[in-house]
């Protein structure tokens, strides 16, 4: 959008003609005008605390002592609401998502027996 405000402008358009080309406010084309295009005007959010930051080092604590073992989110859950967690169990589920990441699943090894038997 902003390019073609541009261009326009460039051939000797006025705002106004602009603005009524593209369908779009007056103010529109003089914010386009002002600014440089090729510029985003936005800014990444900042970081925020999780509810399960204060848990993190209990919960691979927790899973290193029980390795081998893979335990569920839903024990994690528990003990850590034990504690005071007043978070989700689908908050907890998308940490240990992340922090395993995607589960091995082991191939299928298909077979056919004959008709009949």
């Amino acid at each position: 959008m902003g390019n073609q405000v541009q261009v326009l402008h460039q051939q000797g358009y006025s705002q106004r003609a602009i603005a009524k080309q593209l369908c779009i406010s007056r103010n529109t084309v003089k914010k386009y005008l002002i600014s440089n295009p090729a510029e985003p005007e936005y800014s990444s959010r900042p970081k925020s605390d999780s509810k399960l930051d204060v848990y993190k080092p209990f919960l691979h604590s927790r899973i290193a002592q029980a390795s081998p073992i893979h335990l569920s989110g839903v024990v994690l859950f528990r003990e850590i609401k034990e504690q005071g967690y007043t978070g989700s169990l689908s908050l907890l589920h998308q940490y240990l998502y992340d922090y395993w990441g995607k589960p091995d699943t082991q191939p299928v090894i298909r077979f056919e027996t004959p008709a009949g038997k």
